[in-house]
């Protein structure tokens, strides 16, 4: 049985480049999208989609489980949202969720890479600086 991975924010630029890179690394690869999500470029790859539900960590370990991924590729999140509370929702606390179920299956998951873009603190005020925790969002 080829190893799993869940590639979620899949549908998005990035994503559309880890599935292929996962592909060509022999990984059997299952796609976290929303049901509203433009998925038309991925229909010529082998694909599972799924479709968990981030507002809920148990339901996540569930998935995990269930599915026996073995890798978790996390480069979901927004950069537009309708207030602070919907954006640090979809950007922290479905991460923390995602993490929380992780853990919660012990040792089935072997690695998880979270990937986060510029859009989460805005644009460098300065030419040449460095991204580090102590740099403000703007």
């Amino acid at each position: 049985m080829k190893p799993r991975v869940l590639i979620t924010g899949a549908s998005g630029f990035v994503g559309y480049h880890l599935i292929e890179s996962a592909l060509n690394k022999g990984l059997e690869v299952f796609v976290a999208v929303r049901k509203s999500s433009d998925i038309k470029h991925l229909q010529s790859y082998s694909l599972h989609y799924t479709y968990p539900d981030f507002t809920n960590a148990e339901s996540l370990e569930t998935e995990i489980r269930e599915k026996n991924y073995q890798y978790i590729i996390h480069a979901a999140g927004t950069t537009k949202a309708r207030s602070a509370d919907e954006y640090n929702n979809v950007n922290a606390t479905y991460t923390i969720n995602l993490a929380k179920a992780i853990v919660n299956c012990g040792s089935q998951v072997k690695k998880m890479v979270f990937m986060s873009s510029l859009g989460s603190v805005g644009p460098l005020l300065q030419t040449g600086a460095f991204l580090n925790e102590s740099i403000i969002p703007a």
